[in-house]
């Protein structure tokens, strides 16, 4: 299992993010409900070992930074 920390945008800059894409050719897209912005990619990892690692991280804060 592939383990990383990410960062989901907000609905409206996956939608900006997915019309990008469409004047970009010669790359493989994934689907606009899979876009992230990866932070830090951790590696292969046991199943147990995912299951082990925090899901959230408590104490983030965050501030927008996309408007529509």
């Amino acid at each position: 299992m592939r383990l990383f920390v990410a960062l989901q945008p907000t609905d409206p800059a996956r939608d900006a993010l997915a019309a990008l894409a469409d004047d970009v050719s010669g790359v493989r897209w994934v689907p606009a409900a899979q876009l992230h912005l990866t932070l830090r990619f951790i590696g292969e990892v046991s199943e147990g070992d995912a299951e082990r690692s925090p899901r959230r991280s408590s104490g983030c804060a965050s501030n927008r930074f996309f408007s529509s």
